[in-house]
Order: C-alpha cells, then structure tokens, then sequence
C-alpha cells in the first residue's frame, strides 16, 4: 500500500527543514570557533608601586601638575593620591569626565587605573 502523496511532502517538508537546521547548526558553530588576538593589557594582580605609579608619573606628575612643585596635590606620594581617591575626586576626574588628564590616556593605562581604583585603590 502507497502513502498518500499529501503525506509525502509532509515528509520530505520535516527532512528539508532538520537538514537545514542542522547545516546552520554547524556553519553556526564553525564560524564561533575564533582565537581572540592576545591582549597587551592582560594583568591578574596590580601593584601600585610597579603598575600605577608609573602610569600617575607619565600622566599626572609631570611638570606643572600634580608633582612637587605646586599646590595642586603631589601624585608621586601616594598618600596625596589616595586622598583624592577617598574623596571622590579621582573617580570623577579621571574614571567618570575623563578631563583629567587633559589629554588623551592610553587606554590600557585607563583600564588598569580604573581597575585598580576599584578594587580598593590599595599601596600594595
């Protein structure tokens, strides 16, 4: 006995329709399968002395800043800095505005002096 031919195209509907599915599964599945470029800002733990102070000589310190030769506040000391860190004004100028420094910061330099602003802003 035949199978009505209404029945047929039912069927061979549902076996296009998974063969497609699956396909899409595994064009889905290959292109997802990438290596991420290495990032040159990578760190597991931040220290102040060899990884934020640098960063504050190069952006802050410098001359007619946030050095010793002013009243605006000495950035090398890192009491002066954690001030401005528990007053929120480091947070505000520097993480939220963005106008301090008032050039344009690496951006690697940005990530790791937020990062380490919000896990405490320690001396480490």
């Amino acid at each position: 006995m035949e199978a009505p031919k209404n029945f047929k195209n039912i069927l061979m509907g549902t076996i296009y329709f998974w063969a497609l599915i699956t396909l899409l599964m595994f064009i889905l599945s290959i292109s997802s399968c990438k290596h991420d470029e290495p990032n040159p800002c990578r760190f597991d733990e931040l220290h102040y002395r060899t990884d934020i102070k640098p960063i504050i000589r190069k952006n802050c310190s410098t001359s007619g800043c946030h050095n010793n030769s002013n009243t605006l506040g000495n950035f090398d000391i890192y009491n002066e800095l954690n001030e401005r860190c528990n007053n929120g004004s480091f947070e505000r100028r520097v993480l939220i505005k963005k106008t301090m420094p008032p050039f344009k910061m690496d951006t690697c330099d940005f990530i790791k002096l937020r990062t380490w602003y919000l896990s405490g802003h320690k001396s480490n």
